[in-house]
């Protein structure tokens, strides 16, 4: 049997492109279905960023990359898929960046250089700071481990730019959307409907 080359998951080798085999409608059923599992147990947060994927998109991500003949060994390992946003998954952050610090053959004893959605818990890597001015909490700092940041939390700090204004604006939309839900007064609505002349008084 061929080894996998990570082409597979893309469809980009000519023998599964062509869907008069059906290949390419089942690859993409394959992948619909485990977007679905993905998205049951993990909910609507980015695993890198945590920013919201409800209006920004969900995509499945490998962490340890499949690309670039780097970790094809992994393309079908479960813990090494998760959903991203398009922004942590595009080619300006993480895309084909090498995650494995060590190399193992079993996924779970590879060593990460990353925060591991699945393996690490976050909260031991991150700390999210409160703003004074709006008690919101969408400032992240990198915690410290046995008095030094966590190389972990740093390295996807830099890596997926948790700390860059663009990404601490979205997660202070964020936080603002969630702190203020939305309470529609229907009777105010219908009122003004009916001002507007939309209905029949």
């Amino acid at each position: 049997m061929m080894p996998l080359q990570g082409n597979e998951w893309d469809c980009r080798a000519k023998k599964f492109a062509k869907p008069r085999h059906g290949l390419a409608s089942r690859r993409n059923e394959i992948k619909r279905i485990i977007k679905r599992h993905l998205n049951t147990n993990q909910g609507h947060h980015c695993a890198f960023c945590g920013l919201d994927m409800r209006t920004r998109g969900a995509q499945i991500e490998h962490i340890a990359p499949k690309g670039a003949k780097l970790y094809p060994q992994f393309m079908w390992e479960p813990k090494n898929l998760i959903l991203a946003c398009p922004s942590c998954n595009g080619f300006t952050k993480k895309s084909t960046y090498n995650t494995i610090l060590v190399l193992r053959p079993v996924y779970k004893d590879c060593v990460f250089n990353i925060v591991h959605p699945y393996f690490d818990n976050p909260d031991h890597h991150f700390e999210y700071v409160r703003d004074p001015s709006n008690n919101l909490a969408y400032l992240i700092v990198v915690r410290e481990i046995a008095g030094a940041p966590s190389a972990k939390g740093r390295q996807s700090t830099v890596l997926f730019g948790l700390d860059l204004p663009d990404m601490t604006e979205e997660r202070y939309k964020d936080a603002l959307a969630l702190s203020q839900p939305v309470k529609p007064d229907f009777e105010k609505l219908i009122a003004e409907v009916k001002t507007n002349g939309y209905i029949s008084k």
